[in-house]
């Protein structure tokens, strides 16, 4: 008996060498190594993935933008014809235009759930303001929105286009 192992000549019990074959080694090796590159398409992946859904959404709010800037446009048109001439008589200095959602796109309110989001071009309401000390001085807090551009608006068809 050879080292006190009997038919083992110097080696352990099963005829094995003391540590891990060099193939095992290797075969490890190349399952990190596997693993590693399966863990950087995947970081790769999801990167694209990210900054796809970061190009449709600047893609949808330039869109709502463009819309919200054509729609600020014909309502303007609108205003200028049939709502501020009567209230330019009175004060010809007066100032006027757009506030809140309809103005930036962007929900503002921190009570909606849709905080932040781009309005809903299919359901939203138009802040439009009129500020003049003559009107406010003649009319204190009665003036509220014009009956007869409402019905104007509301008549105007097809705003979106």
């Amino acid at each position: 008996m050879a080292d006190g192992v009997p038919g083992g000549g110097g080696r352990p019990p099963g005829g094995g060498s003391s540590g891990p074959s060099k193939s095992v080694e290797k075969s490890a090796e190349k399952v990190a190594e596997a693993i590693t590159k399966s863990d950087e398409a995947i970081n790769a992946s999801k990167l694209q993935e990210e900054q796809l859904r970061d190009r449709i959404q600047s893609n949808q709010k330039q869109k709502i933008s463009e819309q919200i800037s054509q729609l600020h446009q014909k309502l303007g048109e609108l205003a200028e014809k049939y709502l501020l001439p009567k209230y330019k008589e009175i004060d010809p200095n007066l100032k006027a235009g757009y506030t809140g959602s309809f103005k930036t796109g962007t929900v503002g309110n921190p009570n909606k759930s849709t905080y932040g989001q781009p309005i809903d071009l299919s359901n939203y309401d138009i802040d439009y303001y009129i500020k003049s000390d003559i009107l406010s001085s003649t009319y204190g807090n009665s003036l509220k929105a014009d009956p007869e551009f409402r019905v104007i608006l509301a008549k105007t068809l097809d705003l979106k286009d």
